[in-house]
């Protein structure tokens, strides 16, 4: 529901800055692959069964990295 909440909140402002020229962008990927579950307590065998069971979920089938989140953090707030 945040996620939901956060992603009409980014095109309501988009829609509202435009007229003054304001970019609003947001990166709101899904399951990604840190070291967060890791710190959390699960032992490796339940992070994997945890990392398939996201996959499953996700259309592509597969968990995205961090580095590539990064990636479009650093598009999306570059000139270019």
């Amino acid at each position: 529901m945040v996620k939901a909440g956060l992603d009409m909140f980014t095109k309501s402002a988009a829609m509202e800055l435009a007229p003054f020229g304001i970019r609003v962008n947001a990166v709101a990927p899904t399951y990604t692959d840190t070291n967060l579950y890791r710190y959390a307590g699960l032992n490796k065998e339940e992070y994997d069964s945890l990392k398939v069971r996201a996959a499953s979920n996700i259309p592509m089938q597969r968990i995205g990295k961090d580095h590539e989140v990064a990636k479009a953090i650093i598009y999306l707030t570059s000139e270019k």
